[in-house]
């Protein structure tokens, strides 16, 4: 089937600050047709680019999904791609000759007859695990049940043995003083100052490219010249990024994910086909967050993205979100998203705020209030119109206990609604390596408790995000701090090293000091604890 689109290459020509390097044209099949694309871009980001918008469909009710996180940690995106079933396609760069369909839909994600579902779903009592209490009698019949519940639902249909027995993946047993789990702001800081220290470091990071967040960002940074005032996000990402190249002692592995830390600060990972297993001396711990959504009606239309996702696909690769975008927070997040959909040509509608006055910087508030963009105070979105995919949205005025008063709805015509209302830290290889956690929302979730220099257990740190939500600025500075205190506990370090830490260490406080970071420092009053409280506590390896 052709697939639904609005435009046919949706692709960003020119752009005020971002040159694109799209790489050579390739071709692959989508669903038996050709698409073109280029050697730089996702499977997401192609299909995006060529109108795309149902990307899978739910696995219950097979409403339709689309693009949402653009990072891999949702699973929205999910496709057959040569066979292999659920694989995240906003993680995989396309190649000639590459076959991708959807799956987990009748006849195809575009017309799925089963989407009948989310009409009778509750007709049938398609409740949570409405089959374990419905689908038992007779007994002789369960198995029946189960092949006729598999072929409704789930994710993806695993290849045929024959056509999988011939591939082989390799195992790589590596060494290190220090592994840095994460390649935004705060791993590259640490994965820097370590390697000017440490004889080994190794960077692991799950994307193509290092910088984190950091590579969508085209607006400058504040703060002074130590930590990059003046200069813009992306800037940053590739000043680091070289810096880190020019130490031949540390070991970039792009594309690798983490999945487990074991004993003795064991590193497990994969890289493709694959298998890494690192043993550490310290380990870094920089995953940083993922985005939060919000509760409203049709919010899992296409067309409603996280605001990460939205900078993804237009600022990593070029491609045009929407045409009239609908931004749900005014947090720094939520005010420079919209400054950067109007750098692409996007037409921001209007930005809602639950919260009576505006959360980020007011200097972002003014430049998108320039450009015509209104801000409303005390509103939110309460639904997102549409069918398949995102044609407008009915906004409305809250109360104080947040919920929405009556007779102040409106009507936004837009086809992008894109949430900017949070983060929450990516914890769990924490937890894995020991790390007390604690949950606490002024830090966005749950986060490890620390030592004033972010050690959290024997010889693993957090840095970043991952610690709790702040601006990149505290990021990098947390950083610099585990990279230098990582290298002191091994033995290597700079002579004013002891000096340099408490220098920093001061400096993040001051960076937390202002009215913005009153909210941290509440967080953070209960997380510090002595050198002597840490624990560490690996699961086994076998």
């Amino acid at each position: 089937m052709p697939m639904e689109a609005n435009f046919t290459d949706g692709r960003i020509t020119e752009h005020p600050i971002f040159k694109f390097d799209r790489g050579k044209e390739v071709s692959f099949y989508f669903e038996g047709k050709p698409v073109k694309a280029y050697a730089n871009e996702t499977i997401a980001a192609a299909l995006y680019a060529n109108g795309l918008r149902i990307f899978s469909r739910s696995m219950k009710y097979h409403r339709p999904r689309g693009f949402f996180c653009g990072i891999g940690r949702c699973s929205a995106c999910m496709m057959t791609v040569d066979g292999i079933p659920n694989v995240r396609t906003c993680m995989v760069n396309v190649q000639d000759g590459m076959r991708v369909s959807r799956q987990n839909a009748f006849p195809n994600a575009d017309h799925d007859v089963l989407s009948i579902m989310d009409k009778l779903g509750f007709y049938f009592s398609l409740a949570s695990g409405f089959y374990h209490r419905k689908m038992i009698h007779p007994t002789f019949l369960r198995r029946i049940y189960v092949k006729i519940l598999t072929t409704f639902i789930g994710l993806g249909k695993l290849p045929p043995k024959e056509s999988v027995s011939g591939l082989h993946g390799s195992k790589v047993s590596e060494e290190a003083d220090v592994v840095v789990i994460g390649g935004g702001p705060a791993g590259l800081t640490a994965a820097l100052e370590a390697g000017k220290r440490c004889k080994r470091v190794i960077l692991l990071d799950d994307k193509k490219m290092l910088g984190g967040q950091l590579v969508k960002q085209t607006h400058r940074f504040f703060g002074d010249a130590r930590h990059h005032a003046g200069v813009r996000g992306i800037r940053i990402a590739e000043k680091l990024t070289k810096q880190i190249g020019e130490l031949g002692n540390v070991t970039p592995f792009l594309g690798t994910t983490v999945f487990g830390i074991y004993e003795d600060r064991t590193v497990a990972a994969s890289q493709g086909d694959r298998l890494l297993k690192i043993h550490a001396k310290k380990i870094i711990i920089a995953t940083g967050a993922y985005e939060r959504t919000l509760v409203f009606e049709n919010n899992d239309l296409p067309g409603v993205y996280g605001a990460g996702g939205v900078q993804t696909i237009m600022n990593t690769y070029a491609i045009k979100p929407g045409m009239r975008a609908l931004v749900v927070g005014s947090g720094n997040v939520g005010l420079i998203l919209s400054y950067q959909l109007l750098q692409s040509g996007v037409k921001v509608v209007a930005i809602v705020e639950a919260l009576p006055k505006i959360g980020g910087y007011l200097v972002h508030a003014a430049k998108v209030r320039r450009q015509g963009v209104e801000i409303l105070t005390s509103h939110t979105v309460v639904k997102a119109l549409g069918r398949k995919r995102v044609t407008g949205a009915i906004i409305a005025q809250i109360d104080d206990s947040f919920k929405p008063i009556q007779g102040t709805e409106k009507q936004l015509d837009c086809d992008l609604i894109c949430i900017a209302v949070g983060l929450t830290p990516t914890y769990e290889l924490a937890t894995q390596a020991g790390a007390q956690e604690a949950f606490v929302p002024e830090l966005g979730g749950f986060v490890a408790r620390r030592t004033k220099f972010m050690e959290v257990s024997d010889g693993v740190y957090v840095a970043g995000d991952v610690s709790g939500i702040e601006e990149a600025t505290t990021a990098m500075l947390a950083g610099q701090i585990v990279g230098v205190h990582s290298s002191l506990k091994l033995g290597y370090g700079l002579p004013e090293d002891e000096k340099q830490l408490e220098a920093w260490v001061k400096r993040l406080d001051e960076e937390r000091s202002g009215p913005f970071g009153e909210k941290i420092r509440r967080g953070l009053g209960s997380l510090i604890i002595s050198e002597e409280d840490k624990i560490g506590v690996y699961p086994t390896v076998s």
